[in-house]
């Protein structure tokens, strides 16, 4: 399809978009990922469409809770394992020991913790999403109806109103000593990064003087790491906490969904044709990285929906990923 100077097409499952040149027909600059995965409807047809101004309608695949399935990677993208359970929005819990996730049925979504040891699954949280871990484990903040809430991670108990607001808000991260919320507030793709002190009636800090989203806390707290958007293309980018006397790219341009970890030794990232990359971070006082070393490919949700579709365990040995369920597993 054709739309606003731009030819779609689909590239193993994934909608793509390129610059087309109505003068000479051809096809210019790379090839951007829009989304991933695309529902392909059951006349054979793909599920999405697109009017001459730019607009598209989508249909989700993973509206069908079959559509994404979970596998353990190394780093090489060897397969070491299927996880039962279907989501996006993975977070590990600090131990590595819970996974929560976001799942969607009969289009509506559901907040899931899957302990995976013993392979059970609990419905946490009904039409709510972005879930983050507590550093003790004892609680999982999440998004609902434009506000956070946290809950005790049991599953028993009440929700608690942390944050709410007149647009959409929803989790990043959860500082590792255990002060700090960090959130984002905005319509995707003009969202902007706020930190919450808990448990203290200080105002919200805004972070960010331009669009940025998914930031995560370093291990020691002072360092995060976010999705910036700069000329029109995402990248990643380091600033110190709270204040912002450093401010490095992490990335080129075309990259997002940054996390650390857990020694805040790598940083991962993916970019825009779903290669998943580590970047040395040698030390953080002064602020030195080194050069992005590229792991695995893996088909990702899109920068339109910045939902996490893996995560790191404590080494960076292995990486749970979320994977279209036609997905051939190596």
């Amino acid at each position: 399809e054709y739309s606003d100077g731009a030819l779609l097409f689909v590239e193993n499952g994934a909608l793509m978009a390129q610059r087309l040149n109505l003068s000479t027909y051809t096809l210019d600059g790379q090839a951007e990922l829009v989304t991933s995965p695309v529902a392909t409807l059951g006349n054979g047809r793909l599920g999405a469409t697109a009017s001459f101004n730019g607009n598209l309608a989508i249909a989700d695949a993973i509206a069908d809770p079959r559509a994404r399935r979970l596998f353990w990677r190394d780093r090489t993208g060897k397969d070491l394992g299927e996880v039962p359970g279907s989501g996006a929005m993975l977070r590990l819990s600090p131990s590595g020991k819970q996974l929560a996730l976001v799942n969607r049925r009969n289009g509506q979504s559901e907040l899931l913790v899957i302990d995976l040891a013993r392979q059970v699954t609990s419905r946490f949280a009904g039409e709510s999403n972005s879930p983050v871990w507590s550093p003790d484990e004892h609680w999982v903040a999440y998004a609902a109806a434009r506000a956070i809430y946290r809950k005790p991670a049991g599953g028993l108990g009440e929700a608690e109103l942390l944050l709410d607001g007149q647009e959409p808000i929803r989790p990043s991260d959860w500082s590792r000593d255990g002060k700090y919320l960090l959130y984002q507030v905005g319509p995707l793709g003009r969202s902007d990064l706020y930190v919450h002190t808990l448990d203290a009636k200080t105002p919200p800090t805004k972070l960010a003087a331009s669009v940025a989203s998914d930031g995560r806390f370093s291990p020691d707290s002072k360092w995060i790491v976010y999705t910036g958007l700069g000329n029109g293309r995402s990248q990643v980018m380091l600033r110190s906490f709270p204040g912002n006397e450093h401010q490095i790219p992490v990335s080129k341009p075309g990259a997002f969904d940054a996390q650390w970890r857990f020694d805040g030794k790598e940083i991962y990232f993916l970019d825009t044709a779903g290669q998943l990359n580590a970047v040395p971070v040698r030390s953080l006082n002064p602020p030195e990285l080194g050069e992005a070393v590229p792991l695995f490919r893996t088909p990702t949700l899109g920068l339109t929906n910045t939902q996490p579709t893996y995560a790191p365990n404590a080494d960076g040995s292995r990486f749970l990923v979320s994977l279209p369920a036609q997905e051939e597993v190596h």
